[in-house]
């Protein structure tokens, strides 16, 4: 069929033969990148801000029983007690209390976000408790 064209016609055609498979080729493309702009935001506002928020509540656990344990230190009978002789526990109680509110809303921030079934069953267990 093709040998009774002139070679500018069989050109021609073959030019919009290509140019008809790269813009199928570029739709494909900008709808796949459209769909992986889609997962990477709902991966970034599903998980890495609960993440973030579960280290927070991990590193303040972690300091508040660190001021917990510095408190105790005010003990006069002892010999650590001479370290804090410039302030009282209040201080590191004080602090262990404000790290434990910004527990709690950090807490707060990752119970709402969507949460996968077995997430939600653990968060209802450690609710309970």
């Amino acid at each position: 069929m093709f040998s009774n064209f002139k070679v500018g016609n069989r050109l021609f055609f073959l030019t919009a033969f290509a140019s008809i498979i790269t813009a199928i080729v570029v739709l494909f493309g900008v709808y796949g990148m459209g769909k992986i702009t889609d997962n990477v935001d709902s991966m970034y506002n599903e998980r890495a801000l609960a993440l973030t928020q579960l280290g927070r509540v991990v590193s303040g656990i972690g300091v508040v029983g660190l001021d917990i344990f510095r408190a105790l230190q005010h003990d006069p009978s002892s010999e650590l007690s001479k370290l804090h002789a410039d302030h009282t526990m209040t201080g590191h109680l004080d602090q262990a209390e404000r790290l434990l509110k910004e527990i709690d809303e950090a807490w707060g921030i990752y119970a709402s976000t969507p949460l996968a079934e077995e997430e939600k069953v653990l968060l209802s267990q450690f609710n309970e408790t």
